[in-house]
């Protein structure tokens, strides 16, 4: 890694309708020689927060069933 930049991780928490979700994530910076952030990039698994949603969590679950590996 490079001494302009670094990692920051975090959990994005939320309600919808009256149920609590989170998502881990993280965020890559880079920084600028002013010191102020010039790029921005964040990483986290967009059906990691869906499988949690009231209405598309049941289909996202069946599908990530449907297409998951199977365990041998």
């Amino acid at each position: 890694m490079r001494q302009d930049e670094g990692f920051a991780t975090w959990i994005f928490t939320g309600t919808v309708r009256g149920k609590v979700f989170s998502v881990q994530g993280s965020s890559h910076l880079r920084f600028g020689a002013d010191g102020r952030v010039n790029m921005h990039c964040d990483y986290w698994d967009a059906a990691a927060l869906w499988r949690q949603l009231p209405l598309i969590g049941a289909p996202v679950r069946w599908l990530q069933r449907r297409f998951s590996a199977p365990t041998p």
